[in-house]
């Protein structure tokens, strides 16, 4: 389990899982408040730290914790009714946490300033999340995404 004040998986190895995938055909994620606070929960109560950043018509996840927390939240996404395409960029373990929560990244209009654990991105881009920690290989896969899908400049 992620340990908020150390920054530390406890007694676990802590695997990393970058992924993309995009809406189904004729289906669309609606970002609103109860989803968001859903998401949220969901990798709160599983341990998970990272980021979540959609885009129109998809989205890109990175999920961090301990090996069975993150393979949860794979499989969650690989069965979604609403989801496809789903892509795994990169799989490995890390010997410290990248993150030390989970955000969620929306774009301006999907965005909802009262909660907490969504953003947007502004002029920063992502270096507001995207700390020290992260490895070379999470800020370019990360930046090329926001790149291409018009996020950051």
């Amino acid at each position: 389990m992620h340990n908020s004040k150390t920054g530390e998986y406890e007694g676990h190895m802590i695997k990393q899982l970058i992924f993309s995938g995009n809406v189904s055909q004729n289906e669309s994620i609606i970002i609103d408040p109860a989803s968001i606070d859903r998401i949220y929960t969901v990798c709160k109560n599983l341990g998970i730290t990272g980021i979540k950043i959609y885009t129109d018509g998809g989205y890109f996840f990175i999920a961090e914790g301990t090996p069975d927390a993150v393979q949860t939240i794979k499989e969650r996404y690989a069965e979604h009714e609403k989801l496809a395409n789903l892509i795994v960029l990169l799989e490995n373990t890390v010997e410290h946490p990248e993150f030390e929560d989970f955000k969620i990244c929306c774009r301006e209009s999907d965005a909802h300033a009262d909660i907490p654990q969504c953003f947007t991105l502004d002029e920063r881009g992502l270096d507001i999340f995207l700390t020290s920690k992260a490895s070379k290989m999470t800020k370019i896969l990360t930046n090329t995404f926001a790149r291409v899908n018009n996020l950051v400049q």
